[in-house]
């Protein structure tokens, strides 16, 4: 529980600050129209093919960085279960398995379908055996939606992750507050 709530406070600390860096120059946050779903499916659909190029330069180069440390906060041990909460093409896969090892499960879940495609690209790419990735809206995730993906005699995942997504989740409390229970 401590891990997950200061991975939750990185991630927190890492979305205002590229928030911040993205929206806030020249006050726009105030001229930009509030996330909702139809336009953030709609957005995330056309921005998937180009998301990887993308990411790290609208970082200012400190995409890796920023998620190892929201990894290393989250003090994952081999055999841990993860949730990536809005996992996109899956950029946070690399640095969670590396911890989690191969007896671990990480559950990729996010509302496209495009940027899961990508995804599901990764994994199979890689070759990675423990990951399984899920579609649908965060802010109805339940515990019937995770149990497809979790071992039977398993009630629930140890960490909840999530990068740079919250700002796009219409209802982002919601969606944190069932990701954690």
């Amino acid at each position: 529980e401590m891990s997950t709530k200061r991975t939750l406070a990185w991630t927190a600390a890492a979305l205002v600050a590229s928030s911040l860096l993205y929206a806030e120059r020249d006050g726009i946050r105030s001229l930009l129209p509030a996330p909702d779903r139809p336009r953030v499916r709609i957005t995330y659909r056309y921005f998937a093919p180009v998301y990887n190029a993308l990411v790290n330069p609208s970082l200012f180069g400190q995409e890796r960085l920023i998620r190892r440390r929201v990894v290393a906060l989250a003090d994952l041990r081999p055999g841990a279960i993860v949730l990536d909460l809005a996992c996109g093409t899956g950029r946070n896969f690399p640095y969670v398995l590396d911890r989690i090892g191969p007896d671990g499960l990480l559950i990729g879940f996010d509302y496209t379908p495009e940027m899961l495609q990508y995804a599901q690209q990764t994994v199979d790419e890689r070759g990675w055996r423990n990951v399984v990735l899920l579609q649908g809206d965060a802010t109805q995730l339940s515990a019937d939606d995770l149990s497809s993906a979790l071992p039977a005699d398993v009630g629930g995942v140890d960490t909840v992750i999530s990068t740079f997504a919250l700002c796009v989740i219409p209802g982002w409390k919601e969606a944190l507050r069932r990701a954690v229970a």
